[in-house]
Protein backbone atom coordinates (compact mmCIF):
# COMPACT_ATOMS: atom_id res chain seq x y z
CA UNK A 1 0.00 0.00 0.00
CA UNK A 2 2.12 3.35 -0.78
CA UNK A 3 1.66 6.02 2.01
CA UNK A 4 0.31 9.30 1.34
CA UNK A 5 2.24 10.48 4.54
CA UNK A 6 4.39 13.57 3.54
CA UNK A 7 8.04 12.83 4.56
CA UNK A 8 10.90 14.53 4.19
CA UNK A 9 13.82 13.29 2.16
CA UNK A 10 16.15 15.05 4.72
CA UNK A 11 15.25 13.77 8.01
CA UNK A 12 15.66 15.87 10.88
CA UNK A 13 17.28 15.01 14.43
CA UNK A 14 13.88 13.52 15.75
CA UNK A 15 13.45 11.32 13.38
CA UNK A 16 16.95 9.88 12.82
CA UNK A 17 16.07 9.29 16.95
CA UNK A 18 12.55 8.00 16.71
CA UNK A 19 14.34 5.32 13.87
CA UNK A 20 16.28 4.42 16.70
CA UNK A 21 13.25 3.77 18.82
CA UNK A 22 11.58 2.04 15.81
CA UNK A 23 14.14 -0.63 15.64
CA UNK A 24 13.17 -2.52 18.81
CA UNK A 25 9.97 -1.64 18.48
CA UNK A 26 9.39 -3.90 15.60
CA UNK A 27 12.10 -6.59 15.89
CA UNK A 28 12.48 -7.11 19.55
CA UNK A 29 9.21 -8.79 20.18
CA UNK A 30 10.22 -12.40 21.73
CA UNK A 31 8.88 -12.50 25.20
CA UNK A 32 12.15 -13.03 26.33
CA UNK A 33 13.84 -9.57 25.66
CA UNK A 34 13.35 -5.79 27.85
CA UNK A 35 12.25 -2.61 25.85
CA UNK A 36 12.00 0.05 28.21
CA UNK A 37 11.87 3.95 26.73
CA UNK A 38 11.13 7.19 27.64
CA UNK A 39 12.07 10.67 26.63
CA UNK A 40 15.04 10.27 27.57
CA UNK A 41 16.86 6.90 26.91
CA UNK A 42 16.16 3.70 25.00
CA UNK A 43 16.84 0.32 26.42
CA UNK A 44 16.86 -3.19 24.15
CA UNK A 45 18.52 -6.07 25.09
CA UNK A 46 17.88 -9.20 23.79
CA UNK A 47 20.06 -10.98 26.34
CA UNK A 48 22.14 -12.53 23.65
CA UNK A 49 26.04 -12.76 24.44
CA UNK A 50 26.82 -10.15 21.87
CA UNK A 51 27.53 -6.32 22.59
CA UNK A 52 25.98 -5.54 19.09
CA UNK A 53 21.87 -7.13 20.12
CA UNK A 54 21.70 -5.17 23.70
CA UNK A 55 21.59 -1.67 22.97
CA UNK A 56 21.35 1.49 24.84
CA UNK A 57 20.81 4.83 23.28
CA UNK A 58 20.68 8.48 25.15
CA UNK A 59 21.23 10.24 28.39
CA UNK A 60 20.00 11.92 31.21
CA UNK A 61 19.69 15.47 32.27
CA UNK A 62 18.79 17.51 34.99
CA UNK A 63 18.76 17.43 39.05
CA UNK A 64 18.59 13.81 38.75
CA UNK A 65 20.56 13.06 35.81
CA UNK A 66 23.99 11.38 38.33
CA UNK A 67 20.92 9.46 40.27
CA UNK A 68 19.37 8.05 37.18
CA UNK A 69 22.22 7.26 35.44
CA UNK A 70 23.99 5.09 38.14
CA UNK A 71 20.74 3.48 38.65
CA UNK A 72 21.05 2.70 35.13
CA UNK A 73 24.49 1.42 34.99
CA UNK A 74 23.39 -0.89 38.17
CA UNK A 75 20.20 -2.83 36.01
CA UNK A 76 22.05 -3.20 33.17
CA UNK A 77 25.68 -4.60 34.74
CA UNK A 78 22.62 -6.46 37.07
CA UNK A 79 21.58 -8.81 33.94
CA UNK A 80 24.68 -9.42 33.04
CA UNK A 81 25.48 -9.22 29.19
CA UNK A 82 27.21 -7.05 27.09
CA UNK A 83 25.84 -4.05 25.84
CA UNK A 84 26.73 -0.74 23.54
CA UNK A 85 25.57 2.81 24.60
CA UNK A 86 25.27 4.97 21.93
CA UNK A 87 25.81 8.68 22.92
CA UNK A 88 23.41 11.07 21.02
CA UNK A 89 24.24 14.93 20.53
CA UNK A 90 21.58 16.13 23.02
CA UNK A 91 23.55 14.05 25.70
CA UNK A 92 27.08 14.57 24.17
CA UNK A 93 28.53 15.04 27.67
CA UNK A 94 28.02 11.66 29.06
CA UNK A 95 30.50 9.86 26.61
CA UNK A 96 33.22 11.62 29.17
CA UNK A 97 31.37 10.53 32.20
CA UNK A 98 30.22 6.61 30.85
CA UNK A 99 34.35 6.29 30.43
CA UNK A 100 34.55 7.39 34.01
CA UNK A 101 32.70 4.85 34.89
CA UNK A 102 34.52 1.94 33.31
CA UNK A 103 32.85 1.86 30.16
CA UNK A 104 35.22 2.46 27.23
CA UNK A 105 34.62 4.67 24.00
CA UNK A 106 34.75 1.80 21.35
CA UNK A 107 34.10 3.19 18.26
CA UNK A 108 32.65 6.81 16.58
CA UNK A 109 29.42 6.16 14.71
CA UNK A 110 28.45 7.87 11.67
CA UNK A 111 24.86 8.52 11.59
CA UNK A 112 23.75 8.82 7.82
CA UNK A 113 20.70 9.77 5.75
CA UNK A 114 19.95 9.08 2.15
CA UNK A 115 17.35 11.20 0.16
CA UNK A 116 15.83 8.67 -2.30
CA UNK A 117 16.68 11.02 -5.14
CA UNK A 118 20.21 9.67 -5.12
CA UNK A 119 19.01 6.15 -5.45
CA UNK A 120 20.20 4.41 -7.94
CA UNK A 121 18.67 0.86 -9.45
CA UNK A 122 22.12 0.23 -11.36
CA UNK A 123 23.57 -0.38 -7.71
CA UNK A 124 21.22 -2.86 -6.79
CA UNK A 125 22.34 -5.08 -10.24
CA UNK A 126 24.96 -7.48 -9.30
CA UNK A 127 25.48 -10.67 -12.00
CA UNK A 128 25.07 -13.71 -10.10
CA UNK A 129 23.01 -11.73 -7.14
CA UNK A 130 19.27 -12.48 -6.28
CA UNK A 131 17.38 -10.43 -3.60
CA UNK A 132 14.86 -11.82 -1.92
CA UNK A 133 12.49 -10.73 1.22
CA UNK A 134 12.62 -13.42 4.14
CA UNK A 135 9.17 -15.06 4.75
CA UNK A 136 9.77 -18.50 5.68
CA UNK A 137 11.66 -20.27 8.40
CA UNK A 138 14.66 -21.81 5.89
CA UNK A 139 15.15 -17.96 4.71
CA UNK A 140 15.19 -16.72 8.48
CA UNK A 141 17.56 -19.72 8.76
CA UNK A 142 19.87 -18.68 5.93
CA UNK A 143 20.00 -15.22 7.03
CA UNK A 144 20.74 -16.05 10.66
CA UNK A 145 23.86 -18.39 9.19
CA UNK A 146 24.88 -15.53 7.03
CA UNK A 147 24.60 -12.94 9.87
CA UNK A 148 26.31 -15.03 12.23
CA UNK A 149 29.62 -15.05 9.95
CA UNK A 150 29.72 -11.65 8.70
CA UNK A 151 29.41 -10.04 12.08
CA UNK A 152 30.64 -13.02 14.07
CA UNK A 153 27.97 -14.13 16.51
CA UNK A 154 28.50 -16.95 18.43
CA UNK A 155 25.61 -20.03 18.32
CA UNK A 156 23.50 -18.45 21.48
CA UNK A 157 23.32 -14.90 19.95
CA UNK A 158 22.57 -16.85 16.40
CA UNK A 159 19.63 -18.40 17.84
CA UNK A 160 18.49 -15.55 19.55
CA UNK A 161 18.40 -13.42 16.53
CA UNK A 162 15.85 -16.81 14.88
CA UNK A 163 13.50 -15.66 17.64
CA UNK A 164 13.96 -11.86 16.52
CA UNK A 165 13.32 -12.81 13.66
CA UNK A 166 10.67 -15.25 13.83
CA UNK A 167 7.91 -12.92 14.57
CA UNK A 168 8.31 -10.04 11.58
CA UNK A 169 9.12 -13.34 9.29
CA UNK A 170 5.85 -15.06 9.75
CA UNK A 171 3.65 -11.57 9.71
CA UNK A 172 3.27 -10.48 6.39
CA UNK A 173 2.00 -6.82 7.89
CA UNK A 174 5.21 -6.76 9.51
CA UNK A 175 7.63 -3.48 9.55
CA UNK A 176 10.82 -5.21 9.75
CA UNK A 177 11.81 -6.43 6.35
CA UNK A 178 14.69 -8.99 6.05
CA UNK A 179 16.61 -9.40 3.26
CA UNK A 180 18.88 -12.06 2.11
CA UNK A 181 21.32 -12.13 -1.00
CA UNK A 182 21.90 -14.96 -2.59
CA UNK A 183 24.97 -15.42 -5.24
CA UNK A 184 24.75 -17.74 -7.66
CA UNK A 185 21.72 -19.29 -5.43
CA UNK A 186 24.02 -19.21 -2.19
CA UNK A 187 23.29 -17.02 0.46
CA UNK A 188 26.19 -14.67 1.22
CA UNK A 189 24.08 -11.37 2.57
CA UNK A 190 21.47 -10.13 4.69
CA UNK A 191 20.00 -6.84 5.18
CA UNK A 192 17.27 -5.10 7.61
CA UNK A 193 15.14 -2.76 7.21
CA UNK A 194 12.23 -1.19 9.00
CA UNK A 195 9.80 0.79 7.40
CA UNK A 196 8.88 3.77 9.94
CA UNK A 197 6.49 6.11 10.64
CA UNK A 198 8.92 8.82 8.94
CA UNK A 199 11.66 6.98 7.31
CA UNK A 200 13.24 2.97 6.65
CA UNK A 201 15.81 2.44 9.07
CA UNK A 202 19.07 -0.35 7.70
CA UNK A 203 20.11 -2.24 10.02
CA UNK A 204 22.65 -5.51 9.46
CA UNK A 205 24.21 -5.35 5.95
CA UNK A 206 26.73 -8.17 6.36
CA UNK A 207 28.11 -9.81 3.41
CA UNK A 208 30.70 -12.75 3.96
CA UNK A 209 34.09 -12.27 3.73
CA UNK A 210 34.19 -14.50 0.31
CA UNK A 211 31.77 -12.38 -1.42
CA UNK A 212 32.92 -8.92 -0.23
CA UNK A 213 34.34 -6.60 -3.12
CA UNK A 214 31.63 -7.50 -5.78
CA UNK A 215 29.24 -4.67 -4.83
CA UNK A 216 27.29 -6.71 -3.29
CA UNK A 217 26.77 -4.44 0.30
CA UNK A 218 25.51 -1.83 -2.39
CA UNK A 219 23.24 -3.83 -3.82
CA UNK A 220 21.76 -5.06 -0.63
CA UNK A 221 21.51 -1.36 0.93
CA UNK A 222 20.42 -0.13 -2.47
CA UNK A 223 17.60 -3.02 -3.67
CA UNK A 224 15.00 -3.08 -0.31
CA UNK A 225 15.43 0.87 -0.44
CA UNK A 226 13.69 0.31 -3.86
CA UNK A 227 10.63 -1.12 -2.48
CA UNK A 228 10.46 1.22 0.37
CA UNK A 229 10.36 3.96 -2.13
CA UNK A 230 7.82 2.48 -4.20
CA UNK A 231 5.63 1.96 -0.66
CA UNK A 232 5.68 5.67 -0.37
CA UNK A 233 8.99 6.80 1.60
CA UNK A 234 11.70 9.19 0.42
CA UNK A 235 14.38 8.62 2.80
CA UNK A 236 16.42 6.11 4.46
CA UNK A 237 19.28 6.52 8.00
CA UNK A 238 21.32 4.00 9.00
CA UNK A 239 24.80 3.80 10.94
CA UNK A 240 27.78 3.22 9.34
CA UNK A 241 30.61 0.85 10.05
CA UNK A 242 34.13 1.16 9.31
CA UNK A 243 33.58 -1.17 6.45
CA UNK A 244 30.44 -0.08 5.18
CA UNK A 245 31.13 3.34 5.25
CA UNK A 246 32.90 3.94 1.87
CA UNK A 247 30.34 2.24 0.36
CA UNK A 248 27.23 3.87 1.61
CA UNK A 249 29.55 7.41 0.38
CA UNK A 250 29.77 6.58 -2.95
CA UNK A 251 25.94 5.33 -2.78
CA UNK A 252 25.38 9.02 -1.81
CA UNK A 253 24.47 8.84 1.92
CA UNK A 254 25.37 12.11 3.83
CA UNK A 255 26.98 11.99 7.73
CA UNK A 256 23.96 13.97 9.67
CA UNK A 257 26.26 13.21 13.45
CA UNK A 258 28.45 11.28 14.93
CA UNK A 259 27.44 9.04 17.78
CA UNK A 260 29.96 7.67 20.17
CA UNK A 261 29.86 4.38 21.20
CA UNK A 262 30.73 2.72 24.30
CA UNK A 263 31.16 -0.87 25.57
CA UNK A 264 29.33 -1.88 29.35
CA UNK A 265 29.00 -5.46 30.62
CA UNK A 266 29.61 -7.31 33.61
CA UNK A 267 31.70 -5.82 36.21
Amino acid sequence: MTSTRVRSPRPDLSTIEQAFREFPEHLFRDPGVVVEQDDDLLLALSFAPAPDLNLVYGGFAGENAGERLADTLARLRGWNVPFLWLVPPAAADLSETLAAHGLPKVADLPLMTLDFARLDPADARVEGLTLRRVTTEEDLSAWVTVSAEAFHFNEESAQKLIALGRGPVLDPDSRAHLYLGLLDGEPVSTALNIHGEETVGVWCIGTLERARRRGIGAAMTTGPLLAARDAGYVSAMLGATELGFPVYSRLGWEVRYTCPVHLGGPE
